[in-house]
């Protein structure tokens, strides 16, 4: 029996019959992720050509995650990137004891069967249950997980309802003896079959975040119980992060790779998610774009910004949106907000009222290539807590909530939008 037919069928009705508005806006919203055909020949490993200093500079301020093009068209393998403040050697063991994942996991996995183990090869076969959205599941697979070198494995579903699942794992140690760890993540959750593959096929978007969150999740759980060993305890907020002292190539690769920061407490709530996008204009040229809010309109489709007041490098605006597009979801809000401009470098801003109070944001413009191109790191903070319409409420629904996912896809939407105005005034 396939396990699909757990799903909730109200939901997904309502999703795909009741809600084609939802569909239409994802086809006709400006793409969040820009898909590009990997190179070819072998895979690309999992930080290949970049800093590892500079991931690590990253992911001691979140959870960094990254987009690997499949060859695929339209497909993607996440990378999720955490630091852990414990030794590489007992991460190892933790990710190595396969057999206690229904400790590690509780929330997901039910029953873990050790089926066999030969020299570097596990053969596992779990039964496990999760909710995405509001869909439900409850899934078996088998999977193979074979260890390929220190502090690496590699885990492949052959059997069940996410057989074709691939999974790598990478611990780097660090001289500070704590442990920057890599989860490259592929769900294959069209293999389920039926409504899924339907649902898929009509919402391709929903794919890659849902890896996304799993991804997350899994890793997470290596990190807190590594940590809770080691007797680390987080700081309530996240690290700052040195954009000057950051690798400029590495910085692109993860443009390319559409690349951001989830900020998230221990047990995976939203603190926060940061963006980053390359534009090629000097910085001054960018702040004048970033900063010009009585032209808002002409950049930003569907949306009405009226400039209250300004008063120095205070200013009081408010900005009505009518179709906010963010992966398949829409959102219309209005947003009431102060802004403090630090002119070229850096503008943060806060919502004052309304159902979005609560909201904050900044842009950090860090200039480069001798000042010919500007990397614009954008935090973004929506209280989407607050918003009880449709798309909301899906968002927060599920093992896996999409608030984390949908704020950094704000954070996303809104360089997208900068760059494209920029490049325009450039010229290019």
């Amino acid at each position: 029996m396939k396990h699909w037919k757990h799903i909730s069928w109200a939901m997904a009705a309502a999703l795909l019959v009741c809600s084609p508005s939802l569909i239409k806006a994802a086809d006709e919203a400006m793409p969040v992720m820009l898909w590009t055909p990997p190179p070819a020949g072998p895979k690309l490993g999992i930080h290949q050509g970049m800093d590892v200093d500079t991931l690590a500079a990253l992911a001691e301020s979140g959870t960094l995650q990254y987009f690997q093009p499949r060859r695929d068209k339209g497909m993607w393998d996440v990378v999720v990137v955490m630091m852990i403040h414990a030794p590489a050697d007992e991460v190892w063991k933790i990710a190595t004891d396969y057999p206690a994942m229904c400790q590690l996991l509780p929330d997901t996995i039910d029953q873990c069967e050790l089926v066999s183990k030969e020299g570097n090869q596990t053969v596992m076969r779990f039964k496990a249950h999760t909710s995405v959205l509001k869909f439900s599941f409850n899934m078996e697979m088998t999977d193979v997980i074979t260890e390929t070198g220190p502090y690496q494995w590699r885990l492949d579903t052959t059997e069940g309802d996410l057989k074709g699942r691939e999974l790598d794992l990478l611990l780097v140690p660090r001289p500070d003896g704590t442990t920057l760890a890599f989860l490259r993540y592929f769900g294959a959750m069209r293999s389920m079959g039926g409504l899924v593959y339907l649902t898929l096929s009509l919402l391709p978007d929903l794919e890659t975040p849902v890896y996304a969150s799993a991804a997350s999740y899994h890793l997470r759980g290596y990190r807190n119980a590594a940590e809770k060993l080691s007797g680390y305890q987080p700081p309530e907020k996240p690290a700052a992060i040195d954009f000057a002292a950051l690798d400029p190539k590495t910085l692109q690769q993860l443009c390319r790779f559409n690349a951001g920061l989830i900020r998230e407490t221990r047990d995976g709530k939203i603190i926060n998610a940061m963006a980053f996008s390359d534009m090629a204009a000097p910085q001054d040229h960018v702040w004048s774009v970033m900063s010009d809010f009585e032209h808002y309109d002409s950049f930003f489709p569907d949306s009405a910004t009226v400039v209250e007041k300004r008063e120095g490098n205070q200013v009081l605006l408010h900005q009505s949106v009518k179709a906010f597009n963010v992966l398949v979801f829409s959102y219309g809000f209005d947003l009431h907000c102060r802004y403090q401009l630090e002119p070229p470098r850096r503008m943060a801003y806060e919502t004052i009222d309304g159902a979005y109070k609560g909201s904050y944001g900044d842009f950090t413009l860090s200039p480069w290539d001798n000042g010919r191109r500007t990397f614009v790191f954008a935090t973004i903070r929506s209280a989407i807590e607050n918003d009880q319409g449709l798309s909301a409420r899906i968002v927060r629904s599920g093992s896996f909530p999409f608030d984390a996912a949908v704020n950094l896809f704000f954070a996303r939407d809104v360089l997208n939008k900068f760059k494209q105005e920029v490049e325009r005034r450039e010229g290019k």
